[in-house]
């Protein structure tokens, strides 16, 4: 996540069926300082393509058979089933927690 410049305060979409990807998509989101936006895949395509607009999404976690479902967004996005072995070549080591509360 930190290498496609999710920080603080980055917004990233979450468009997954509610299973154990869900929850790695969750926690890499919020290791990596950002806040989810979560995006219900049974929603219509409208409105997942408004809420990613209005929201200002940089980045959009899903799986491959909702990658489609969001039209025109030209962000960052990340299968979760099917970049399987992209994702495990990145360091395994934890982050320093830069989020700070005071801000």
């Amino acid at each position: 996540m930190r290498t496609l410049g999710v920080k603080s305060e980055t917004l990233v979409g979450l468009c997954v069926d509610r299973s154990l990807e869900m929850i790695i998509g969750l926690l890499a989101i919020l290791k990596a300082g950002g806040a989810y936006v979560p995006l219900d895949p049974t929603y219509p395509r409208e409105r997942l393509t408004y809420m990613v607009q209005d929201a200002q999404i940089s980045v959009l976690v899903t799986q491959a058979q909702w990658s489609n479902l969001i039209s025109d967004y030209e962000g960052q996005v990340i299968c979760l089933d099917s970049q399987w072995t992209k994702i495990a070549s990145y360091s395994q080591e934890n982050l320093v927690n830069t989020v700070n509360p005071e801000i």
